[in-house]
């Protein structure tokens, strides 16, 4: 089965599994606000019958193909499993963690202010995190898409500017050796040069622009989803501090260095008039 099939297949399980977290959890609330035994063995029954999946989950969120195939919807779903049964399943509590703290690194997502922002409803928090983690998602795609283009035309550029050079520098010899018509062609080749050279700087510039335009966003994001307030889904529920992780970029591509004007211009007289 094919590593996308597998994740597809996880996200369906954790889908479904999202509706029994949901019932488990109620059922423990309920048991603690009657203070019934009965009812206290009932839902200590049904949460150790969650465990298993619970387990299942808190391992898939860990691994790096689920946040390599992260969808909107599957991570919203992780989420919301995790939030469930945080207050009575460390495992669940180490999904929860996970995805918030993956949420918040990779795209500037806030979960626990979204749940705050909700009053910890998760019925109502869902929607609205499925839909930030979207535009984040595609934002960062669209920037990422536009850096790696402008990146790989500053590359073309690059060479093209490199194969000019050796034609210059071809034409220089010819010109040393007694062609004097050979001259205008260096100076027309280092021309052309020069000209690749301006459009490698000019897509340098515009591929560090997209990667600033994307780590401007996603620091936006975070700056105003940080200072929401802890998400509580019931009134004895306490979700562990937010992690101000700081968003991560990396360094910007060092501008190649364009070789000296004054190393490809020579007098030529001498060796000319020879």
């Amino acid at each position: 089965m094919a590593e996308e099939e597998i994740i597809e297949s996880a996200d369906q399980a954790v889908r479904v599994a999202v509706s029994s977290a949901q019932q488990v959890a109620s059922q423990v609330a309920r048991a603690k606000l009657h203070r019934g035994e009965k009812e206290m063995a009932e839902a200590q029954t049904a949460l150790a019958a969650q465990s298993d999946q619970t387990k299942q989950i808190r391992a898939l969120v860990s691994t790096d193909e689920f946040w390599r195939n992260a969808t909107p919807e599957s991570v919203t779903n992780a989420a919301v499993y995790g939030a469930h049964l945080a207050p009575h399943d460390r495992d669940a509590l180490g999904i929860y963690s996970t995805v918030r703290e993956g949420a918040q690194k990779r795209w500037g997502v806030d979960v626990d202010a979204i749940y705050g922002q909700h009053g910890g409803d998760l019925d109502a928090a869902a929607p609205v995190m499925r839909a930030r983690l979207a535009a984040a998602m595609r934002d960062g795609i669209d920037d990422t898409l536009a850096a790696r283009r402008e990146d790989e035309l500053a590359n073309q550029a690059g060479r093209e500017a490199g194969i000019e050079e050796n034609r210059a520098e071809e034409a220089e010899q010819d010109a040393v050796e007694g062609d004097a018509g050979d001259e205008s062609a260096r100076e027309l080749h280092e021309q052309r040069a020069e000209e690749f050279y301006d459009d490698r700087e000019r897509h340098t510039a515009r591929a560090d622009a997209y990667r600033g335009d994307a780590a401007a966003a996603d620091a936006e994001v975070a700056t105003l989803t940080r200072g929401g307030t802890q998400a509580r889904v019931r009134a004895e529920r306490t979700f562990p501090d937010n992690v101000g992780a700081a968003i991560n970029r990396p360094a910007s591509t060092t501008t190649a260095t364009r070789p000296a004007r004054a190393s490809r211009s020579r007098t030529r007289t001498s060796e000319l008039s020879r």
